[in-house]
């Protein structure tokens, strides 16, 4: 009895938690903080029903009355913020110790007592349940946070022992602050981590449900069956291009690996595979599909949130091609030596497989969910926006399809209620108009704005396509969810729509949680600033050592993602490293798929590969070895990041300056006269200012012009007809300490700065004293910049052979052709280099961890080949001030081609024609 009525509460509540999500994202109606409480409370809710205490204990009935218990105390503690922060419900609020009657928010560092009781109970309610859901790992830094910054405060204020600076001490915080900071507040619980799994992260794992739901998965393995079911292992391949399907749509490598796995791992078994090689494979293939766009993971959305400066999701999934296409051509060269190695078979085909068709409804499904999708998000529409119009979709086909068990009738009646919905929708403010007078009298002011929402008013200017289209959207969105009810309700349908809405709440409730913990540390971090000292500190300990702070970073990603979602590894690793990566010169975006990476290869890692588990309790093998195969498989994985930091080529992006130029002429102006340029200098999207520009002409014969950019990165010049290149300086810091410091000659291209303040722009043989450099009381550290290496930004050819006409131009050549302007920052020639370099070393990979290539390898060809990998793959590293990226490729290349000819010369030796 007792579990009948957990599973229906817990099914009530999931349906309640996807539309809640669906609702409030797409049309908000409550505060940031009290929507979060809501998302957060019923997450935490259906945690506590469904996870026990512990798995020994899962069947005793007294401590599962004590998980309802803790889900009560949940609904109260979340309840509280919820009524404590919206409007509405204003006549509740409390009164803070100044006897104020305010908001939750508003009496921050005001709060009563009964503020800080709930509080703490609400803090160790959320490490409870992330504890039962994720494990022990993420609510254990979480302890290790708040117990560091509890102490910090008995040590400054009760005189304790203070901390080792080792140990970043700060002035901390008191258990009422912790309380206000972690629950209470804005910046901990109810904060960053939760509002972007609320916004983004929970919507993709209910967009992936009703895809599985419309039977669009198994279109995947039906079409990676086509496309490798006749080579050798293919099944195993069809692993591959499957789980790089799936996971770009789901992003969870666990839930990728399950999806397909079911499918491809007893194909594996039965052509040859071990099932230990099995599952490898398939964990493997699936911790890759979070960065394979067009759609990836929820990873990149959180980067929308995150990176800086802001960055589209074009962006992201333009850099993200590249990485994601080495990675699982790397996968399929291991399993194409090793399926011929083994002699693999490929697929045996039945006569209804030969029969049936790869285009069937399904597929219809995945490409409109796809194209809706990617189509949304290319229009800039929000990924939760395009993710609900793609939800759209996929309900109104999937109601169309024979296989749903549905009868004819409630069928048209489904579709049907859909389009009206649109039409009243659309027509709202006319039907508000006859029914104003009953609205105001039955419905609440929140319900009113749902209903009253208007599309649009044909009177006024705003009139336009993009407005239109928006309010069909919307009024999609309306008949969605009245279709969702409908399906609730109809007997026949309401299996299917509980069970995908009921399977979104359980596949997403443990993010939730991990959130809201991992808000907690972020709450902490962010209100004592001891990111920013761990992040100093460990720069002044890699001192500008790129390598060694990546390698750091790796580690420090592969550990904490044992047992948390890489995702949550993610968030938590941007938080501490991701400033510390961009001061040392990374791209920005570059410095979060690296980190992004490396949680993502945590799932394949042994000892603990949570992918790898899911895929050996499939294939009926042994984790251990599975997990070890897993981490075969996917080893180029460890190697891609330093790439593409090294050689930012590879995601199709440049570490260097950026320039836009516009040629200025007075319309009365004879040919051959000079005309102005005005031109703008940027750096990862920021103006760059106070820098050196160099144009000079091309062929010698005209001396360099020397500019400096203002405040905001402009520069202006003069230029006679010709050509021209345009060069900068990377600028070099170099901190000054005022104390041990006598005094400083400056030359003219050095300059003194402190943050991003300019105080001194200096002249040859000025002399700075410490006096000019005393510290404020913030304790602000200057630093003295100097011109380093040149950055070649591109060659400007200014051609006036047509005057009097006025002209500018960015980037492209004008009309009249008097100013072209060649961005030579990013050329197709070093991208295609990089490739090549990546893809030549993939093969050597592949054949050296596979043992075979034409014919079976030696072992010493074997040890050669992994080396020759080595050389083609290894990052671009500086030496000695030189680049020897291109040495260590060639040499590599070399070895390479000696090593094929050698296997080719003696398959061709052992050969039956060879013998005759």
């Amino acid at each position: 009895m007792f579990e009948r009525i957990r599973n229906v509460v817990v099914t009530l509540l999931g349906v309640a938690l996807c539309l809640f999500t669906l609702v409030e994202v797409n049309f908000p109606q409550l505060q940031q903080q009290s929507a979060l409480a809501v998302f957060v409370m019923l997450g935490m809710t259906i945690c506590f029903l469904v996870f026990p205490l512990h798995k020994r204990f899962e069947n005793n009935v007294a401590l599962r009355a004590t998980d309802v218990l803790l889900a009560l105390a949940t609904i109260v503690c979340c309840g509280f913020v919820i009524v404590q922060t919206e409007p509405w419900l204003q006549q509740f609020w409390l009164a803070g110790e100044s006897g104020t009657v305010q908001s939750l928010t508003a009496r921050a560092s005001d709060e009563n007592s009964i503020d800080y009781a709930i509080g703490i109970v609400g803090l160790l309610l959320v490490l409870e349940v992330t504890r039962r859901s994720i494990g022990w790992i993420v609510p254990a830094l979480a302890l290790l946070f708040v117990g560091h910054s509890f102490y910090c405060y008995l040590a400054s204020s009760h005189g304790w022992a203070a901390m080792p600076d080792m140990l970043f001490p700060h002035q901390g915080q008191s258990l009422k602050s912790i309380a206000s900071t972690t629950f209470l507040q804005t910046l901990g619980v109810f904060g960053p981590a939760a509002g972007v799994m609320f916004k983004y992260v929970f919507l993709f794992v209910v967009f992936g449900s009703f895809l599985e739901m419309s039977g669009a998965t198994q279109f995947i393995i039906d079409f990676a069956e086509k496309v490798f079911g006749r080579s050798p292992g293919g099944p195993a391949k069809i692993s591959v291009l499957g789980s790089g399907l799936m996971g770009s749509l789901s992003g969870s490598a666990v839930a990728n690996a399950v999806t397909t796995g079911a499918f491809t791992i007893p194909m594996m078994r039965n052509s040859g595979f071990e099932p230990r090689i099995a599952g490898g494979i398939t964990a493997a293939a699936a911790a890759g599909g979070a960065l394979v766009p067009p759609v990836m993971g929820a990873g990149a959305y959180m980067m929308l949130e995150l990176v800086e400066p802001q960055v589209t999701f074009l962006q992201i999934a333009t850099a993200a091609v590249l990485p994601a296409t080495l990675y699982y051509f790397s996968i399929y060269m291991i399993v194409h030596y090793y399926s011929r190695r083994i002699g693999a078979q490929s697929v045996q085909k039945t006569a209804e497989d030969e029969v049936r068709s790869l285009w069937q409804f399904e597929a219809i499904v995945f490409v409109g969910a796809l194209v809706a999708l990617v189509g949304l998000l290319l229009m800039n529409f929000s990924p939760f926006r395009a993710v609900t119009g793609s939800l759209v979709l996929i309900l109104l086909l999937g109601t169309m399809r024979k296989r749903l068990k549905l009868a004819t009738a409630p069928r048209l009646f489904a579709i049907t209620s859909f389009f009206v919905v649109i039409v009243i929708h659309q027509f709202s403010p006319q039907i508000d108009q006859l029914f104003a007078p009953a609205r105001e009298h039955l419905l609440p002011e929140w319900l009113q704005a749902y209903v009253a929402k208007s599309w649009l008013d044909l009177n006024t200017d705003a009139f336009s396509i993009r407005r239109m289209f928006e309010s069909l959207l919307d009024s999609s969105i309306f008949g969605m969810l009245g279709m969702i009810v409908f399906g609730t309700i109809n007997r026949d349908w309401r299996p299917t729509i509980i069970n995908a809405l009921t399977k979104s709440a359980k596949n997403g409730v443990s993010l939730v949680a991990a959130s809201a913990c991992v808000g907690i540390i972020i709450g902490i971090v962010q209100q004592t600033g001891i990111a920013a000292d761990f992040s100093a500190a460990i720069r002044d300990q890699v001192e500008s050592n790129l390598l060694l702070a990546l390698v750091g970073i790796m580690a420090c990603s592969i550990v904490l993602g044992m047992g948390v979602p890489s995702v949550v590894c993610y968030l938590l690793m941007a938080t501490l490293m991701g400033s510390l990566l961009s001061e040392l010169g990374i791209i920005p975006l570059a410095a979060h798929l690296f980190i992004f990476y490396f949680g993502m290869m945590s799932m394949v890692t042994p000892p603990v590969a949570l992918a790898a588990y899911a895929s050996a309790s499939i294939a009926g093998s042994r984790i251990m070895p599975t997990a070890m195969a897993a981490f075969r498989f996917s080893l180029v994985g460890f190697t891609l990041p330093f790439m593409f930091v090294y050689r930012p080529e590879l995601l199709l992006m440049s570490d260097k300056p950026e320039v836009t130029v516009k040629l200025m002429r007075p319309k009365e102006v004879k040919v051959g006269e000079p005309a102005a340029i005005n031109g703008k200098l940027v750096w990862y999207g920021e103006p760059r200012g106070f820098s050196k520009i160099e144009i000079v002409g091309a062929q010698g014969n005209a001396a360099a012009t020397i500019l400096r950019t203002s405040d905001f990165g402009t520069f202006r010049s003069e230029v006679d007809p010709g050509n021209w290149i345009i060069t900068t300086y990377e600028r070099d810091r170099i901190p000054l300490d005022p104390a041990t410091m006598s005094e400083l000659t400056l030359t003219e291209d050095q300059r003194i700065e402190t943050g991003d303040d300019i105080v001194l722009f200096t002249g040859e043989g000025t002399v700075v004293s410490p006096g000019d450099l005393e510290e404020d009381d913030a304790g602000t550290t200057f630093y003295l910049t100097q011109d380093g290496e040149a950055q070649h930004l591109g060659s400007l050819t200014f051609d006036p052979s047509q005057a009097n006409e006025e002209s500018t131009g960015s980037g492209a050549a004008d009309d009249d052709n008097r100013l072209q302007f060649t961005d030579q920052r990013l050329s197709m020639l070093s991208v295609a280099l990089a490739m090549l370099a990546a893809l030549v070393g993939i093969v050597a990979l592949a054949a050296g961890i596979a043992g075979y290539m034409s014919s079976d390898l030696r072992t010493w060809v074997r040890v050669l080949m992994l080396f020759a990998a080595a050389l083609l793959l290894s990052p671009d590293l500086e030496i000695a001030g030189t680049q020897i990226g291109a040495f260590t490729n060639i040499i590599g290349g070399g070895l390479f081609v000696v090593l094929v000819v050698i296997n080719r010369l003696k398959t061709n030796a052992e050969s039956p024609a060879a013998t005759v």
